[in-house]
């Protein structure tokens, strides 16, 4: 999909804190895939790929010291 069909997804009525928490939301699914699958997902990409900051601080097989009840919704 492209960023203009995402745009769509996007209710309008939403206030600055309110797309502020959805942003922080899929921030951490984003981190969290890449420290489950991030190897996986590194080799899919060409050299030059991008990897988050979350892949060089979780690393598969190491625990997060993240406050698993701290769940946003």
């Amino acid at each position: 999909m492209t960023r203009a069909w995402f745009r769509f997804l996007v209710p309008r009525e939403w206030n600055g804190e309110q797309a502020l928490a959805v942003v922080r939301v899929l921030q951490a699914a984003v981190d969290a895939i890449w420290s489950v699958h991030g190897e996986d997902i590194a080799a899919e990409l060409p050299a030059c790929g991008h990897r988050p900051a979350a892949w060089d601080q979780v690393r598969p097989g190491e625990q997060d010291d993240g406050d698993e009840d701290e769940i946003p919704f």
